[in-house]
């Protein structure tokens, strides 16, 4: 964690005082955070970065995961979801958030619409990714598009062309991660199992894919492809891995060894 955060403090000097905010992403995530601790130690940098006017693009990500790693025992199946936890049945978790927001400070105050990081990030639903704590993003930073599998959709599309054209944000990134929910479906079976519980074929498509690096680089030319999202120069793709914690960069302009599924 101290050789990242020296990194990552050593670019800013380097930079004149700034840093890309992709760049600071993956630093962030790159510095292997594993506890509370190292985490309060990596979001301390965040106070520096707050006291900047901008960011410039460029970082060096450093100590990334060679190659993806799944883990396919880990995903849920119907007959492998664990129970609620005492105290978390439906119902309750809700009334825990609600309890939580109405007792904490109001973190909202003051910021604008517009992110001032003028950054948006594409990334899955997965909920052991938490964008602001592993990522290094403060609230009011950026634009945060969530979906299963983070695929480019026509709602992302819409999504990254209003936070583009209408509040400011220049720079895109997509990030992918192993171990994903969408690697072991197979789309027919998913449909026909809704067919036989609910009687009704689904309208919507899936998008179930077996390599997260080559769909990163897809997603990339959906976007470069999108006349409404005019500004891709800053645009840039990683994959997560969910077991070590670090961002490994996808090129965008080639297309990737393929990295399927073993499962």
């Amino acid at each position: 964690v101290v050789s990242g955060v020296v990194g990552g403090l050593a670019g800013w000097l380097d930079t004149g005082c700034g840093v890309g905010a992709t760049g600071v992403l993956a630093s962030w995530a790159n510095t292997g955070m594993a506890d509370m601790a190292s985490i309060t130690r990596v979001m301390m940098t965040s106070t520096i970065g707050a006291c900047l006017p901008g960011f410039p693009i460029a970082l060096i990500i450093e100590g990334m995961h060679e190659g993806p790693v799944y883990d396919a025992a880990s995903l849920c199946s119907s007959s492998s979801i664990p129970p609620f936890p005492p105290g978390l049945a439906p119902g309750a978790i809700t009334d825990r958030v609600l309890a939580h927001a109405n007792s904490t400070p109001n973190y909202s105050e003051g910021l604008s619409v517009c992110p001032k990081a003028r950054l948006a990030i594409v990334t899955c639903m997965d909920s052991r990714i938490e964008v602001n704590i592993t990522f290094g993003i403060e609230p009011g930073e950026a634009h945060i598009l969530r979906n299963a599998g983070g695929l480019i959709t026509t709602d992302i599309l819409r999504s990254l062309s209003l936070s583009q054209n209408q509040l400011g944000t220049r720079e895109i990134i997509l990030i992918h991660h192993t171990n994903c929910g969408l690697h072991l479906v197979d789309e027919s079976d998913f449909k026909r199992d809704l067919v036989a519980k609910f009687g009704r074929k689904p309208l919507f498509s899936l998008g179930s894919f077996d390599d997260p690096y080559e769909d990163v680089y897809l997603s990339a030319q959906e976007i470069y492809n999108c006349p409404f999202i005019p500004y891709t120069d800053h645009m840039r793709g990683f994959v997560y891995c969910v077991e070590t914690g670090r961002l490994e960069e996808v090129d965008l302009q080639t297309p990737p060894a393929h990295h399927p599924n073993p499962a």
